[in-house]
């Protein structure tokens, strides 16, 4: 079949028109497929950007939202470099191309990529000491949004203005509006970018932001040293707002605050207020959420590697102790702790949507097409269906909403926002005094609440046991889908926190050597002391959870509250151990292998024995019979040594959720920074919030690993 020229007679055959009917619509399906695998793309970032710090614990995360970030731009490239290009001729065959609505919706879709990417994109506040660290706003999006928006600006002229009929001129005129639009939203997203930079900047030389570590080392030195004059507090001024409003003078250890005004807001301020203030005492956690701030603000100092003047004091622990332990509410005592983590549209005419279901139209310039290639009339083909841009434009659309919503409902319902209220309402006397001022701060106090008190700690511990299941919940408790030894997670019991805050408490600021203290109290603990010794603290824990799991199959029983402690803390100390050994004291790479050599031989020496009645003494049996692994036989040994010592379940479960409490009391001090930041980010390990805790209580170091005994 051919074609018919109207011009000069020329006869175009069918192969000419199927290969421009292919190449136009090969092209147009890439482009197409680009567009949706980018939303998908933008609908990760989105999702990940949205859940904060949190994405960093899963590498799997990690990897979609940096795939997703980086893949974003060279797919918007392709797809643009396919506008403008309405002129083709294929073997001769001349044919005029157009897709003004296809244009018109490739541009608002490249705009509206970039305005996520950039607003995807986080801005950490660090000091301007740290040596560089990568937390602001990099070069990297800067360039990418420069890249977009000349893209923006090269083919918003070339797609609209190539072709200059008079029939088009009104059409042309509201293209060209359009074109001024996403213009004007390209430079806006240039503007957010680089007062993202200059906020990042300006944050850095912050004694609010950025230098505020310094500043709270300086003031709690001059704060420790008037203490220690005599002048002591139950509840010391620590502070909570306003202290960059201060006159600073800089000293050898860091800023201090040489004369204080009214602005300065502290901890024992918001207490006194809060016995007699009526928007305080409708609302007391308001008066905790002021004191993790300053705890936060305490801690930064650990981060920041500044000096901690109350390393060891006395009044440091005194000052947990009174304020947080003393309560007998183990919850709040986690929840103040981890309270701090909180603070690390385009309207489419209808129209031209509706009036074009086609991507792209060509007209022939010389000849009529054959019937079977025409849908709208003779000499017109068309490719595609528009719905494969207006879909994901609508989808980005969405998306950005969402985006900036959620930056705007974030910013109102944070804990930054209820505290700094409650600062200028502490320093304004005529706020206390107006009732509209009261009403309205009773409202904005109750705006969002769950929102805020969202940790970023998911209040869960991993758990996993080296014993298989069947023998660690002995003979009454075979439910092997509950009692899985795989590595898994669960919540954190209550009866969990109460035994480390008693632990704590008890420890009158002076930590044990891997549980002693536990054992000195007991009336047999005498003779299991030996079992505390070892090379490290590793293979001190394996024995430990080796013996707790036959106590455990040997009595079986509920064991009320003080079993759940024991139990829950052997094995995440086996689950720190193989998931995260950096946190413990020992080498990670000696703890590790210890801890897969364990499991190993129990496997082996277990293999093929059926539990019998008295569960605790078979295992111990075989264990110590088939066990190859000197930590499984030491863990064997004690593991009878309990059941014959220890008779009574009720004690020997007292005894051992003593030890285990005193145990991660012991292994949380840790001067790893870096690995209490990336549990942070992974949502903040149960052992970083007894580290924090400690922090405050003024122990900074662990006893001395090697004369745990």
């Amino acid at each position: 079949m051919s074609c018919q020229g109207v011009n000069g007679g020329r006869e175009y055959s069918e192969d000419a028109i199927r290969e421009l009917v292919t190449g136009v619509s090969s092209q147009l399906w890439r482009s197409n497929a680009l567009m949706v695998a980018n939303a998908i793309l933008v609908a990760i970032m989105v999702a990940v950007g949205a859940s904060g710090r949190r994405y960093r614990h899963a590498a799997a995360t990690r990897l979609l939202f940096l795939g997703a970030s980086s893949l974003y731009l060279p797919i918007v490239s392709y797809v643009a470099s396919s506008i403008g290009k309405e002129y083709c001729s294929t073997s001769g065959l001349d044919v005029s191309c157009h897709g003004r609505t296809y244009v018109a919706l490739l541009l608002i879709w490249t705009v509206l990529v970039q305005i996520v990417g950039t607003n995807t994109s986080a801005v950490v506040a660090s000091d301007d000491y740290d040596n560089g660290q990568k937390l602001g706003p990099s070069i990297e999006l800067l360039a990418r949004t420069i890249w977009t928006s000349y893209l923006v600006f090269y083919y918003s002229r070339r797609g609209f203005l190539t072709d200059t009929s008079e029939a088009l001129l009104d059409v042309k005129i509201s293209y060209n509006r359009l074109s001024q639009f996403l213009i004007v939203l390209c430079l806006l997203s240039l503007a957010k970018i680089m007062l993202k930079f200059y906020a990042f900047q300006k944050a850095k030389k912050s004694l609010a932001l950025g230098r505020n570590p310094r500043l709270v080392a300086g003031y709690m030195e001059k704060l420790q040293g008037s203490q220690s004059s005599g002048h002591e507090l139950i509840l010391p001024p620590l502070i909570v707002m306003g202290e960059e409003k201060q006159e600073i003078e800089e000293m050898p250890y860091g800023y201090t605050i040489k004369q204080r005004n009214n602005s300065l807001v502290t901890v024992d301020m918001v207490w006194r207020l809060a016995t007699s203030d009526a928007l305080l005492v409708s609302r007391p956690w308001l008066k905790d959420l002021c004191l993790s701030f300053a705890l936060f603000k305490l801690l930064r100092r650990r981060f920041s590697k500044t000096h901690i003047a109350e390393s060891g004091s006395a009044k440091a622990f005194s000052f947990v102790s009174d304020v947080l332990l003393s309560t007998g509410n183990s919850d709040r005592v986690f929840s103040v702790i981890v309270a701090w983590c909180l603070v690390v549209g385009i309207v489419i005419s209808d129209h031209y949507i509706k009036s074009r279901h086609y991507q792209i139209v060509c007209f022939s310039l010389s000849c009529s097409f054959p019937p079977k290639y025409v849908l709208l009339g003779e000499g017109v083909i068309v490719f595609g269906n528009i719905l494969f841009n207006s879909l994901p434009i609508y989808f980005l659309i969405v998306a950005v909403i969402m985006v900036e919503a959620w930056e705007v409902v974030s910013y109102l319902c944070s804990s930054w926002v209820k505290v700094t209220l409650i600062c200028s309402y502490i320093t304004r006397t005529s706020w206390q005094r107006s009732p509209s001022v009261q009403r309205c701060l009773h409202f904005v106090m109750g705006l969002g609440v769950e929102f805020i008190r969202r940790r970023s700690w998911s209040d869960r511990m991993g758990q996993m046991s080296l014993v298989p299941a069947q023998w660690q919940c002995g003979l009454r408790r075979r439910f092997l889908w509950l009692c899985d030894r795989r590595m898994r997670h669960v919540r954190v019991p209550s009866e969990v926190k109460a035994g480390i805050v008693d632990a704590l408490r008890s420890s009158n600021g002076v930590l044990s050597k891997g549980g002693t203290a536990a054992l000195h109290r007991s009336r047999v603990g005498g003779g299991l002391l030996w079992a505390c010794e070892g090379k490290g603290a590793s293979d001190v824990i394996l024995t430990w959870h080796v013996a707790t799991a036959i106590f455990d199959a040997g009595h079986g029983g509920d064991g009320g509250g003080k079993r759940a402690v024991a139990t829950h803390l052997s094995r995440y100390c086996v689950y720190l151990m193989a998931a995260a050994p950096e946190l413990l004291p020992d080498d990670r790479a000696w703890s590790t292998k210890l801890c897969e050599a364990a499991r190993g031989d129990v496997e082996r020496a277990l293999a093929g024995a059926a539990v019998q009645e008295g569960g605790g003494g078979a295992m111990a049996a075989l264990l110590g019979a088939r066990s190859e692994q000197e930590v499984v036989r030491r863990g064997a040994t004690l593991g009878k040594q309990l059941l014959e010592l220890v008779p009574d379940e009720e004690a020997g479960w007292a005894l051992l959720a003593g030890f285990w409490s005193e145990m991660v009391l012991y292994v949380a001090p840790s001067d790893n920074l870096r690995a209490h930041k990336k549990a942070i980010a992974g949502g903040a390990e149960l052992l970083t919030l007894v580290w924090a805790l400690l922090t405050h209580a003024g122990i900074l170091a662990r006893p001395s690993v090697r004369t745990a005994a």
